[in-house]
């Protein structure tokens, strides 16, 4: 393991780290063993529960999520024992693709859809009653993926992602503010590395041009290998059971032969998004040496809300 790789595997650690703390405050509380509306859940406290239950019952998550992809995504959070799973919608068609899981009985934490799309504007306040944010879409939305970027970067909040392009599932970059590449820092080097830049660029500007495109011709199983694999980077980036395999990473893996890439990104020293480290929040700036990935404040002020 070399040093960048040693100083990931630490900022990793200490983001868990605050989540047992997270969990031990909510064992001390006097309703630890009930979420909000009344549904059971799972006290930290009862001898027998471990650390992957502790780290997941202390976690409030936001998904955003769109087309099958994203709702396989939810269908398989929903399986954990997290104590708050947000659901934010991508577009319009997106609520009510996503609004009918509320009603599942089958869910085992809280779980909640917002009723509009998801927007940037307003969306601290969102993004700062949570502890990790993910992303699962069945195409790119890269200016949503930018926004999604800035917001994370911002306040400090540990986030990955997932899309499908055509027959492709892209993983990651998993991003920890401050301390690995951000998603501005991945566009920079997919641009610097493509073989036809002008293409790359092109499909992108085509993307964002055109928000309710979808690929057509989708597998569903396509889409639940996608969410599974999302669903156990989730389960590793918040319980740190194993590394997570897209931290500072991106994943391709081809839905149609079953071959897998993975491609180091290293942060990029001029990035506009992350190059002055991440917001008060969260205290990190890129070079610092030991306690740069400092989540505790942040967590303890949504315990407080």
């Amino acid at each position: 393991m070399n040093l960048f790789d040693t100083q990931q595997s630490e900022a990793h650690e200490a983001f868990v780290r605050t989540l047992d703390a997270a969990a031990a405050a909510a064992a001390a509380s006097s309703d630890a063993s009930r979420n909000g509306d009344g549904s059971a859940a799972i006290d930290p406290a009862v001898p027998g529960v471990g650390p992957r239950e502790r780290r997941l019952g202390a976690t409030r998550l936001l998904l955003l999520a769109g087309g099958e992809t994203g709702r396989q995504a939810v269908l398989a959070l929903r399986r954990l024992p997290l104590r708050h799973l947000s659901v934010w919608p991508l577009r319009k068609q997106d609520v009510a693709l996503l609004s009918p899981l509320v009603a599942d009985p089958g869910a085992i934490g809280r779980l909640q859809v917002l009723p509009k799309p998801f927007t940037p504007y307003a969306a601290a306040t969102a993004f700062q009653a949570h502890q990790a944010v993910a992303f699962a879409s069945s195409r790119p939305h890269p200016q949503k993926q930018r926004d999604i970027n800035d917001l994370c970067v911002r306040h400090g909040l540990p986030w990955t992602q997932l899309s499908l392009n055509a027959h492709e599932i892209y993983l990651g970059p998993t991003v920890l503010p401050g301390v690995t590449a951000c998603q501005a820092c991945h566009e920079v080097r997919a641009m610097a590395s493509a073989p036809k830049p002008d293409v790359h660029r092109a499909q992108i500007e085509y993307f964002d041009r055109n928000p309710d495109f979808e690929f057509k011709g989708q597998l569903q199983s396509l889409d639940r290998m996608a969410a599974a694999y999302l669903c156990s980077e989730i389960e590793r980036l918040l319980t740190n059971v194993q590394p997570p395999i897209a931290l500072s990473r991106l994943v391709r893996l081809d839905g149609l032969y079953l071959s897998q890439d993975r491609h180091f990104i290293p942060y990029y020293e001029w990035c506009p998004v992350c190059r002055k480290g991440a917001g008060p929040a969260s205290g990190l700036r890129r070079g610092d040496a030991v306690a740069r990935p400092s989540f505790a404040d942040f967590i303890q002020s949504c315990e407080e809300r």
